[in-house]
């Protein structure tokens, strides 16, 4: 089985995130995945529990990280920090 990560950067919510966030929950394969979602602001403004709500039917895993440097580069950083750590296919 396959362990999938996928990267997501925002710097506001607004209605499409939660239709990405249906896009890769909606995957049809037997590979294991994990969402990153890394929102690129000074103060978290993300609805996690209705995130989790979506994820959770699915058994998809997600973890928040919240980069405070404004700026795509930033946020693009502290994905590839993240997935320098990770274990995953």
């Amino acid at each position: 089985m396959l362990k999938i990560n996928f990267y997501v950067c925002v710097s506001s919510v607004n209605r499409n995130i939660y239709k990405c966030i249906n896009s890769i929950a909606n995957q049809n394969n037997l590979n294991q995945i994990e969402l990153c979602l890394i929102e690129n602001s000074k103060k978290s403004t993300i609805n996690k529990l209705r995130i989790k709500r979506i994820l959770k039917l699915k058994n998809i895993k997600i973890k928040f990280y919240l980069e405070k440097k404004i700026g795509i580069p930033f946020a693009r950083n502290k994905c590839l920090e993240i997935i320098r750590k990770s274990k995953s296919d």
